[in-house]
């Protein structure tokens, strides 16, 4: 006859003494609800990821690194799981697949390293989050197992790869903050945005004029305070027309025209060079801006 085994669980504090202790699987702990103390710490994370694949129950522990390298480990003592020496053909083919398997993990990495350290570099200076990062990195990845690089340089296509991501994702980045940071021509950088949306079908979002209005108004000399900027946002979100527009245009347009009704002391050229844009870009963004204005 076959009996069950029956596993039982102490939940009993040793501080209090009453069966009482509960586990809390987000941070690792056993803890008592009654003294609340600290009973067994565990450095395991059992929490389930919140993406779950279809057909899976989702992963365990923290998120997956993309810019981690995953490869195999083959040791050289020359010993198998038993401990016993290797020898003679077994030792000879042992030591062939170590040498392979070097010779594969090799394979690639340099440019992968140049790659992910652009990417670093790129994120610190125009202050990208890490998930953001993390996708950019993915699809490099992919790019190189598709064999996407050929002929093509290592930084700038990671480069691209980081703004596709950007743009995937709805960030405030335009070409031009990655062209000051970049050192290779736009066309060849738009080139290769261009390729990577198509082969990877990257659904961009229409990057919205709102986003570009705090950037601008720290920008400017002085800076522009929080109330403009929430009149500003109002004033976008009130236009009919602005689709097609450039959407940093518009922000600076936005806030040019709300300082003027307040009289305050920024110009039209002060927020047109913060804005990094040309004034008449600007002044005719204002001109369509009073234009919806009148016709309310």
């Amino acid at each position: 006859m076959c009996s069950k085994l029956v596993v039982k669980i102490n939940n009993t504090c040793s501080n209090c003494g009453e069966n009482s202790l509960v586990t809390d699987y987000e941070n690792g702990e056993r803890a008592c609800s009654k003294c609340f103390a600290v009973e067994k710490e565990e450095l395991i994370d059992r929490a389930t990821d919140y993406e779950k694949k279809d057909g899976s129950g989702g992963r365990t522990g923290p998120q997956e690194n993309k810019m981690m390298q995953l490869s195999s480990i083959i040791s050289k003592s020359g010993k198998d799981a038993a401990g016993q020496s290797l020898k003679g053909e077994t030792a000879k083919m042992v030591k062939r697949i170590s040498v392979w398997d070097k010779r594969d993990q090799l394979k690639g990495q340099k440019t992968k390293k140049i790659a992910y350290d652009e990417i670093t570099r790129l994120c610190d200076i125009l202050k990208i989050n890490e998930t953001v990062k993390q996708r950019g990195a993915e699809i490099f990845r992919e790019s190189v197992e598709q064999k996407m690089l050929t002929g093509r340089s290592a930084l700038v296509f990671s480069a691209s790869c980081l703004f596709a991501a950007c743009r995937e994702s709805g960030q405030s980045k335009t070409i031009k903050d990655f062209m000051k940071h970049c050192n290779c021509k736009r066309t060849q950088f738009n080139s290769y945005f261009r390729f990577i949306q198509k082969t990877f079908d990257i659904h961009t979002e229409n990057m919205s004029p709102i986003k570009f209005i705090s950037r601008i108004a720290s920008r400017t000399e002085p800076p522009i305070n929080v109330i403009i900027e929430n009149l500003a946002s109002a004033v976008i979100n009130e236009l009919d027309e602005k689709d097609g527009k450039d959407p940093i245009g518009l922000a600076a347009a936005a806030l040019s025209y709300i300082c003027k009704l307040k009289n305050k002391k920024h110009t039209l050229r002060s927020i047109a060079l913060a804005a990094d844009v040309n004034e008449v870009t600007v002044r005719n963004r204002i001109k369509d801006i009073e234009k919806f204005y009148n016709k309310k």
